[in-house]
């Protein structure tokens, strides 16, 4: 047998959760970092400098710079210059 409307209990509805209090910080950092464009898995893209070039292929001789798959990918490197990754570029 169902119980009638008038042998139910009265249920009152539950309160409502307190809302969080949003604050606004603001983080300076002494050191100024370069704003950096990520790829689809989070790594850092390489947007290259006066010594590095990315090139997913080869598209013609570029005077003073060599293609080939280094440390930082690959791309035209400057010739005879030693390799430096910079920090903020990420490998997986």
């Amino acid at each position: 047998e169902e119980p009638s409307d008038s042998n139910k209990e009265d249920v009152k509805p539950s309160k409502k959760p307190k809302t969080s209090i949003r604050v606004k910080t603001t983080i300076k950092f002494k050191t100024k970092f370069d704003v950096v464009e990520l790829d689809a898995s989070g790594c850092v893209i390489d947007k290259g400098d006066d010594d590095f070039m990315p090139s997913l292929k080869w598209i013609g001789r570029k005077g003073g710079f060599e293609f080939k798959l280094s440390d930082r990918g690959l791309g035209y490197y400057r010739t005879g210059k030693k390799v430096v990754v910079p920090s903020n570029v990420a490998y997986s």
